[in-house]
């Protein structure tokens, strides 16, 4: 796959609209089209770069509406867009399973009979079935590719400081693979300048560098392959060190046939359960995903994505197998170690596709389907066969007469095409209503995802304070021991370690309850633990004026569209009712046979609307069209208070959070970790230790508190306007 695979004399626009055209006739090939089928199959064998045809397919136009959000909000950035081609990625569906990093992404995607089988499969007998198959791996490949751009922008976010886009990378996958770099005993191979390992540093690891011409005195001098570290770690990271073909691998006559020395190596530094982060700009991988499952490694799959850029490098990420790191992390946080962890992106797609109230709405839509394809029917009403029989007598001769008809009752005067409107205004407002249980469900996924993150950030505070109290008992232990202090001091660390205890059991207890509760609305069942990863909101710029922003819900809240289309429907039965009234004839044919003589003759029927003139349907159409026009007046009052209510509630929990900015909690911490020292070298004493502990507990969690209801006023004000309905194409993500 490579950037001339299109012609040159073809722009950009051109081969999206060929694209689209593409995509639209596989759709039509997977409804049973032979001619769009064959069609389709001319289309692809001519195209010279298969596989990037369809990821193109897969990353434009395929998926659900979120992650084309996210593809397309990818795409506006040129730079990025051209660095990190969302057609040119590791691909579940394409590689099945086994990413080969140790190959160029090209290499590797080529590699794949993924996507000549998809072309013999739509040439074959079959043709509709492996379309149908297509679609379904066209989708899985767009929700991957969303993720990715979602994990893009944040990477974007955080690039800076000296850190370039291949470190802050190593740096986020690194951070999914260990949870915390707390404590950690962390290895860089190659730090060069030293911007990630202060990274690191900062962030709480204990760091040490190994680099063959070092430029910061921490690093030691030497190769990784030979010199001593004196230790095991926790985490290993590299970038752009370990690589096949680059020149310094050259020098080292090949680095694959170093593959099972290095990965040896590797693994000796290591700790039990240690990882190993590798990414290479321009260069694969000297190993492959088998020699390391081998070697003893476990290769981690998503959610830890792999960004592959434009110059084909390749990354990856292992875990030593035998998890006694993650077993300590999980005895010192005293919990499971979470087993599932998602993104908002995915929380939101699993919901879409498994919540059970989403379900039932949906019946509802095909329900009313089932009503407009009958409701198009030419002639609503069967045939009717009329036949008799019997014995002429009298006279000298008896005979047998008969007699057989058919006749067929015709709509003359448009009620089939008020049938018709009725059904489809129907159809509009079941759909209608499900983007309305779309937009509340993804409403109450953005609150319980951030209330879950705000619990889970809520859990740690309660830990680190757990922590504290227990340096602080020791503390004061040795204090009485030494004399400096009374006994009265360490009661009161006791006292403070114990309600400590308390706190973080119900932490731990808000913790499950919040994953209970998004749990609910993913609707899945099983009981694997559940986490989210991602960042609570902070305070942006203030919205749009309350004006505005109800202009904006009217016009796009599928509530209104669903009042507006039963508005229509009543209507239109109220125009079906008054043509019920009307007589329908029927026409048809006879023959009759008397004695020797046989009679064919044509037949009208016409009922007389004498008494019964449709009067019931007509006065109960009418009452639900003044119903459905109350109804709508409502909804628009109702949308119009909620717009408001939900702008008040979003200014007042902004003004909230800003409150808790990063100055004044930096501020707390500080004062924390003085405070902590101070009481250690008898400055101050415990009651005065004890005061700036729950200050900064206090306002650490208030802090919290006030994110989590920002996040949970994010989300209603976006409802409220419509910003989260997934059938509007400008419901893009405003916050990457």
């Amino acid at each position: 796959m490579t950037e001339s695979s299109d012609c040159p004399e073809t722009t950009s626009g051109e081969r999206g609209a060929q694209a689209q055209a593409r995509y639209h006739t596989l759709l039509r090939t997977a409804a049973g089209s032979s001619a769009d089928q064959n069609s389709l199959v001319q289309d692809l064998s001519q195209q010279p770069d298969l596989l990037g045809s369809l990821l193109e397919l897969a990353v434009l136009f395929a998926g659900p509406a979120s992650a084309r959000a996210w593809c397309e909000h990818h795409q506006l950035r040129a730079g990025w867009r051209d660095f990190v081609p969302l057609h040119r990625q590791e691909y579940v569906a394409v590689l099945r399973g086994d990413p080969r990093f140790d190959l160029k992404i090209d290499e590797a995607l080529r590699s794949s009979n993924w996507a000549p089988d998809q072309l013999a499969g739509l040439g074959g007998e079959r043709w509709a079935d492996a379309a149908r198959r297509l679609l379904t791996d066209l989708s899985e490949i767009a929700l991957e590719a969303g993720r990715l751009a979602e994990w893009i922008a944040l990477m974007r976010g955080r690039i800076g400081s000296g850190l370039h886009a291949l470190q802050v990378q190593a740096l986020m996958r690194a951070s999914l693979a260990v949870e915390s770099f707390d404590g950690l005993k962390v290895l860089e191979v190659g730090p060069r300048e030293g911007h990630l390992l202060r990274e690191l540093q900062r962030a709480g690891a204990e760091v040490q560098g190994v680099d063959l011409e070092p430029l910061i005195p921490e690093v030691s001098r030497g190769d990784f392959m030979t010199v001593g570290l004196g230790g095991s770690f926790d985490l290993l990271i590299a970038t752009s060190v370990f690589e096949v073909g680059s020149e310094m691998s050259k020098t080292d006559a090949s680095a694959l046939s170093r593959s099972p020395a290095l990965l040896r190596r590797i693994r000796d530094v290591l700790s039990p359960g240690g990882v190993v982060v590798l990414e290479n700009l321009g260069f694969p991988i000297p190993f492959s995903a088998t020699q390391a499952k081998a070697a003893g490694f476990e290769v981690l799959p998503h959610p830890v994505p792999s960004v592959n850029h434009i110059h084909g490098g390749r990354g990856c990420t292992l875990r030593k197998i035998g998890g006694a790191l993650a077993l300590v992390v999980a005895i010192l946080a005293g919990t499971p170690a979470l087993a599932r962890t998602l993104t908002l992106t995915e929380a939101e797609t699993t919901a879409l596709a498994h919540n059970a109230e989403l379900a039932g709405v949906e019946s509802q839509l095909a329900q009313a389907k089932a009503r407009l394809g009958g409701a198009s029917l030419l002639l609503q009403e069967n045939p009717e066969l009329v036949a008799g029989a019997g014995q002429r007598s009298g006279g000298l001769n008896s005979s047998l007469d008969l007699e057989l008809g058919v006749q067929q009752r015709f709509e003359l005067f448009g009620q089939r095409g008020a049938r018709i409107d009725t059904a489809q205004a129907s159809v509009n407002a079941a759909q209608a209503s499900l983007d309305a249980e779309r937009l509340n469900l993804l409403a109450k996924i953005r609150s319980a995802f951030g209330r879950l993150l705000a619990r889970q950030r809520a859990a740690t505070v309660a830990e680190e304070s757990l922590r504290l109290g227990g340096d602080a008992l020791g503390a004061a232990r040795a204090r009485l021991s030494a004399g400096e202090s009374n006994r009265l001091e360490l009661n009161a660390a006791i006292v403070e370690r114990g309600q400590a205890v308390r706190a973080l059991s119900r932490a731990r207890t808000e913790l499950a309850q919040a994953a209970a509760e998004l749990r609910l609305l993913l609707g899945v069942t099983d009981a694997e633990p559940l986490s989210v990863e991602g960042e609570l909101p902070s305070v942006g710029p203030p919205p749009p004026p309350l004006p505005s922003l109800v202009q904006t819900a009217l016009s796009r809240r599928p509530e209104l569209r669903a009042a507006t289309a039963e508005l229509a429907a009543a209507q239109s039965q109220r125009v079906l009712a008054g043509k019920e009234a009307l007589p329908n004839p029927a026409l048809g044919v006879a023959y009759r046979r008397e004695g020797a003589e046989h009679i064919l003759a044509g037949t009208l029927s016409i009922p007389i609307p004498l008494f019964n003139r449709n009067q019931t349907g007509k006065g109960v159409a009418s009452a639900a069209a003044a119903q459905a026009q109350s109804l709508l007046s409502a909804t628009e009052a109702r949308i119009r208070a909620e717009v408001e209510l939900a702008y008040r509630r979003y200014q007042e929990a902004a003004s909230a959070a800003s409150v808790y900015g990063q100055e004044v909690r930096g501020a707390v911490d500080q004062n924390l970790a003085l405070g902590t020292d101070a009481y250690r070298s008898g400055k101050i004493d415990f009651l005065q230790l004890l005061l700036i502990r729950r200050s900064a507990i206090d306002a650490e969690n208030a802090a919290i508190d006030s994110l989590e209801e920002l996040s949970t006023a994010q989300a209603e004000l976006d409802r409220a306007i419509g910003l989260a309905d997934p059938t509007n194409p400008h419901a893009a993500p405003s916050k990457p």
